[in-house]
């Protein structure tokens, strides 16, 4: 059973009209999660694929997360943003909107068989159509989306 958190945000990309970035979040057995950055590109495929965190939850939780676990995650998830060498520019401002984002999502209602899409606005109307088409493919292969957003400021 995994549970997949995609984090899509609007970043500046080398190549921002045909790239779109993001992050995956995987919840594997015995509570091992694994962060990836991913790349999609024009055509809604993932371009590049990066491990960025591992993350151990206690594995006797099984499917439920608590609270305490998610802000270990937000705090590995931050520090693997600032300390990463992948030429993205993650800013402090957007770095935060992806946290603010994610903590308006209550994490221990989600199932494992629920991908949930937490987006800050994507202004580049391509990046935009890129992250809904790879959002339908998902949801044609069976996963429930939600989403959620919030402005930049």
């Amino acid at each position: 059973m995994l549970l997949l958190l995609l984090i899509i945000t609007g970043c500046a990309q080398s190549n921002p009209s045909t790239d779109a970035t993001g992050f995956l979040c995987e919840k594997q057995d015995y509570g091992l999660v694994e962060v990836r950055e991913l790349i999609l590109d024009s055509d809604g495929t993932i371009k590049k694929l990066i491990s960025t965190s591992r993350i151990e939850f206690d594995a006797s939780q099984s499917a439920d997360v608590t609270i305490e676990d998610y802000q270990m995650f937000l705090a590995q998830l931050y520090e693997s943003l600032v300390s990463q060498d992948d030429g993205i520019n993650y800013s402090s401002q957007i770095i935060e909107n992806i946290i603010e984002v994610i903590m308006t999502f209550d994490m221990v209602q989600i199932s494992d068989s629920t991908l949930v899409w937490l987006g800050l606005p994507i202004e580049n109307t391509q990046n935009r159509i890129i992250v809904e088409q790879y959002i339908d493919n998902l949801e044609s292969n069976g996963y429930q989306c939600k989403t959620t957003t919030a402005t930049l400021g």
